[in-house]
């Protein structure tokens, strides 16, 4: 597989190409390939790889720079972290379903407001209005977990 080679990780790998696909899905109807499918397939598959790589180097850069400890270095997360993590999942999927999927595609996909609206046929302030509504509904669900001002 083409990805494996980039990420060196085959479960990696089937994350993006499920993420290509579920981006091609939801921009089917504006989406525009001039040249052949397979072509397309393969650059955007490469892309997302390369990305991935880029991003996996900006993490590790900023925690040796921050002095925050590695999470691949044998450390596993505690129980209370997979707690905190379950939580926080449990109140995305309270969200109600337009904003739920808007705060996905931005935070999990990484697409813009103007990507976002552009594959829903939604104005970019009806995403940034979402947005907020999601970001404000997390944090009034998960204040618990947040730090003390």
């Amino acid at each position: 597989m083409l990805v494996t080679r980039y990420v060196q990780s085959r479960a990696v790998a089937e994350e993006l190409v499920q993420d290509l696909f579920l981006e091609l899905w939801t921009r089917r109807t504006s989406l525009i390939v001039e040249q052949t499918l397979t072509a397309y397939l393969f650059a955007a598959a490469r892309n997302r790889a390369l990305n991935h790589l880029r991003r996996e180097q900006r993490a590790a850069r900023w925690q040796s720079e921050s002095g925050m400890p590695e999470q691949g270095d044998g450390a596993s997360p505690n129980e209370s972290e997979l707690l905190d993590a379950l939580e926080l999942q449990e109140a995305i999927e309270m969200l109600p379903a337009r904003c739920r999927l808007i705060f996905t595609l931005n935070r999990q996909q990484q697409m813009t407001y103007a990507e976002i609206a552009a594959s829903l046929g939604l104005s970019i302030k009806t995403v940034e209005t979402q947005m907020g509504r999601a970001l404000r509904s997390l944090r009034d669900r998960l204040k618990h977990l947040l730090p003390s001002a």
